[in-house]
């Protein structure tokens, strides 16, 4: 019996001839000719991609200028005014200074004109894994916020070992599991200074940075108490080996044997 799926997969399907000009026909292609398709506009993607990233190179961002309008000087100061009677009164007008702004250059960057590469990834959400505090890093963390308030980018600069995202998410998982402590901290806040906070920090920095390298010092130390399985293995089979070779020896020197004892009459 010969294999149908041998012989059908043996025979190769052939190739559409397309003319150069040809454009898609959606009634008479087939799923197989779009294989074989070659537009004519196939690479012009691939042309503007690199003339784009050619000028961007060269030119750089492309900045949009908008001029303001020239500001208008007026006299600064109190004017007075006669009302309806006769009265001389101060124009309230004049006590509001109204500024133009100044001759400037607005600069805008046009992102669309910056050459970019889409795929898959590119709408994709980046999930990141949530790093865990320790009990001394929980400590500074409401230290700083006791100072900064809920200000997270301003907390991440008393943070430079957390991101900003993680900050935000031990707020969050705080006000879940200890809303007392959160309230606390909040209701009474402490003066930001700089000096006395800086401090503060690099102690409690202190105290990670030693917390670290003894868990590290642990954790290699356990390493080597501990041997590995291979090592077991290796040493236990190294008995065996060395019991049985003494049990050989014995056996074949009649030396070694023993001689039983005469029995006394």
């Amino acid at each position: 019996m010969f294999s149908t799926t041998s012989t059908i997969s043996a025979i190769k399907r052939k190739k559409r001839a397309f003319e150069k000009d040809e454009e898609l026909d959606a009634t008479r292609f087939t799923m197989a000719d779009l294989i074989d398709w070659r537009p004519k506009t196939e690479n012009t993607l691939r042309s503007k991609w690199k003339e784009a990233e050619k000028k961007f190179k060269e030119e750089g961002f492309a900045v949009k200028r908008e001029k303001k309008e020239e500001a208008v000087e007026t006299e600064i100061g109190p004017k007075v005014k006669m009302d309806e009677e006769g009265n001389v009164i101060i124009d309230e007008e004049s006590l509001v200074v109204r500024r133009n702004p100044e001759n400037s250059v607005l600069e805008t960057v046009d992102d669309d004109l910056i050459p970019k590469k889409l795929n898959s990834l590119s709408f994709k959400r980046n999930y990141s894994r949530t790093t865990n505090w320790s009990e001394i890093e929980t400590a500074l963390f409401y230290e700083v916020l006791s100072s900064t308030g809920t200000d997270f980018s301003l907390m991440q600069e008393y943070l430079p070992f957390k991101t900003r995202t993680d900050i935000k998410k031990k707020f969050n998982k705080e006000e879940k599991v200890n809303l007392a402590r959160i309230n606390t901290t909040l209701s009474k806040p402490s003066i930001l200074n700089d000096d006395i906070i800086k401090g503060r920090i690099e102690k409690y920095v202190e105290l990670i940075d030693r917390q670290k390298e003894e868990k590290l010092a642990a954790k290699l130390k356990k390493k080597k108490k501990k041997p590995t399985e291979q090592q077991q293995a290796n040493s236990d089979a190294e008995v065996v080996e060395e019991s049985t070779s003494q049990q050989k020896s014995e056996a074949a020197d009649p030396d070694l044997q023993e001689t039983p004892e005469p029995k006394k009459k």
